[in-house]
């Protein structure tokens, strides 16, 4: 193999690798603070405390939550 097949060999590895696509799990889920309402869906959620959790691995759903329960709702997503 000739010096540029080589290098095409060396580039194109780690440039395939790069690319797929790579699934990370956060275990307890995302806290935030939001000083503004918002959607999450189609539910209006009030500005505060809450907590982003995938409730079951296996489903394509995620729980956002107010830190003291007032407020939640289920939401699907979709992996691109």
């Amino acid at each position: 193999m000739n010096s540029a097949g080589k290098l095409v060999v060396k580039m194109g590895l780690p440039s395939l690798v790069s690319v797929m696509p790579l699934a990370a799990q956060i275990e307890n889920g995302v806290d935030f603070t939001t000083s503004f309402p918002f959607y999450a869906g189609d539910t209006k959620l009030l500005a505060g405390q809450y907590k982003v959790a995938q409730p079951d691995a296996n489903a394509d759903l995620l729980l956002v939550e107010s830190i003291n329960g007032a407020h939640s709702v289920f939401i699907d997503f979709v992996l691109a």
